[in-house]
């Protein structure tokens, strides 16, 4: 019982600030937890919400409320910002954080985003290979911090109640975590991911006695005149990003370079 106890402190803390990048220190460093250790930590996800949720919250709000669960509005989001023709979005009910593993034991945190799920379904001339992929999305402004395609060697599994486990496509041989905000959470992205794995052809692997059908060229479409196409009806616009939100997302601030200030003659 006092090893269960020691191995339930060593699981990866949840972090509630701004993401932290690979280059924003060397820490924190926890032990791998034990796939039998007991967890008892209580979902965060309840009936009940705080006072102050019932209020009638501006779009900024919405966006920037200080708690691990994603609201219905920062659903939405992610799904406009995902979803393409044939292509399915799952989007996780809580944030997690990214850990890379680090010797053996060691776990190094990377970013804290919302987990995403996108199952192309190889319907399109863009996406003609059926895929999973794994995004770990930005909050507030659904920019992919990280992402990575799953399939037939990455061993997604569950390592406790609240943290799973994946090895890279690109290299097996490295091992991420996903910790969780909320056990719950953390339980449908794994039934998603076993549902989405379940399929072969999704995972790159092809099923035994079974060929692809040939797709037929359909005839070419007459497209009409540009004069007879109307403005976008029924537009939402539901997610702003300009140069003044550097200080308030980390995507801006690693992956966006700074505007050349000229010099004035």
């Amino acid at each position: 019982q006092q090893q269960q106890q020691q191995q339930q402190q060593l699981l990866p803390q949840h972090g509630r600030p701004l993401p932290t990048g690979p280059n924003a220190g060397g820490g924190p460093y926890v032990a791998i937890p034990s796939p039998d250790a007991s967890y008892t930590q209580e979902d965060e996800v309840g009936d009940e919400l705080p006072e102050d949720d019932e209020l009638e919250y501006t779009k900024h709000d919405l966006i920037s409320l200080d708690s691990g669960i994603i609201t219905d509005y920062e659903r939405g989001q992610i799904e406009s910002f995902f979803s393409g023709l044939g292509t399915e979005v799952y989007v996780s009910s809580s944030l997690a954080n990214l850990y890379e593993r680090v010797g053996k034991e060691d776990w190094r945190l990377v970013y804290t985003g919302i987990p995403v799920l996108l199952h192309d379904k190889g319907s399109t001339r863009s996406r003609c290979t059926p895929r999973v992929t794994f995004v770990l999305a930005e909050r507030g402004s659904c920019f992919a911090l990280w992402k990575d395609t799953i399939d037939n060697l990455s061993d997604y599994k569950v390592a406790a109640a609240a943290f799973h486990t994946m090895c890279l496509s690109a290299d097996h041989r490295k091992v991420i975590g996903f910790s969780f905000d909320s056990n719950q959470a953390a339980r449908e992205m794994w039934v998603r991911v076993e549902e989405l794995t379940s399929n072969p052809e999704n995972i790159a692997l092809s099923a035994p006695g079974r060929k692809r059908k040939t797709q037929k060229r359909a005839k070419a479409i007459v497209l009409p005149p540009k004069s007879q196409i109307s403005q976008p009806c029924q537009f939402n616009h539901v997610t702003s990003v300009t140069t003044n939100d550097t200080q308030r997302y980390f995507s801006l601030q690693a992956f966006v370079t700074a505007p050349i200030k000229h010099r004035t003659p």
